[in-house]
């Protein structure tokens, strides 16, 4: 039954891997493991940490288990910082306020200074 949930989780069927895991009454390192993932998956971030723990405490050398842990217990910023290259600082492009200051400060190049292009307004 484990292999079926992590074919679940594998595919993206979170809430069948769950649906899987509900039957399965012997709870090893392995089980939880795959309920944090599944659980990860359908954004219940509180649970998955919870069963990450208990995977963590259950097995505490496996590193796929406390990988798991540090990057539910980051937040997700642990992959921005994977991604992020020493001495460099990331701006994300979906800010609005970034763009707009950005955008004004492209109209005040281009111009005159006049904080938005053609009359001011």
């Amino acid at each position: 039954h484990l292999q079926a949930a992590a074919n679940y989780i594998n595919s993206g069927h979170f809430r069948e891997a769950l649906n899987v895991l509900g039957g399965i009454n012997d709870r090893d390192a392995r089980w939880y493991y795959l309920a944090a993932l599944a659980s990860s998956g359908i954004g219940n971030n509180v649970q998955a940490m919870e069963y990450a723990r208990t995977a963590c405490e259950l097995d505490p050398q496996n590193g796929s288990y406390r990988s798991l842990l540090q990057r539910l217990s980051s937040g997700g910023s642990w992959y921005r910082d994977m991604q992020t290259p020493y001495g460099t600082t990331v701006v994300s492009g979906n800010n609005l306020c970034l763009r707009l200051c950005l955008l004004n400060l492209v109209c005040n190049i281009c111009c005159g200074g006049g904080g938005f292009c053609y009359g001011g307004f």
